[in-house]
């Protein structure tokens, strides 16, 4: 997730545009696999390493593997 994050921020530095290259569905997954990881996230007081592993092995393989 930060990925996209770095490359928004590069392309507006460089002044280029930025397409994700997505199809309506696979956005409509990738916001709610990135809301669903953020609520585990902020649910609790203090991130431990538990919940970088969930962001690590859970919702990056699934956006590699959604098609």
């Amino acid at each position: 997730m930060l990925t996209v994050s770095a490359v928004l921020v590069v392309s507006l530095v460089t002044g280029q545009t930025v397409e994700l290259g997505l199809q309506t569905a696979d956005f409509v997954l990738l916001l709610l696999s990135t809301l669903a990881v953020s609520v585990v996230t902020i649910s609790v007081p203090r991130t431990n390493v538990l919940q970088g592993m969930v962001h690590l092995f859970l919702a990056y393989p699934m956006l590699i593997f959604a098609r």
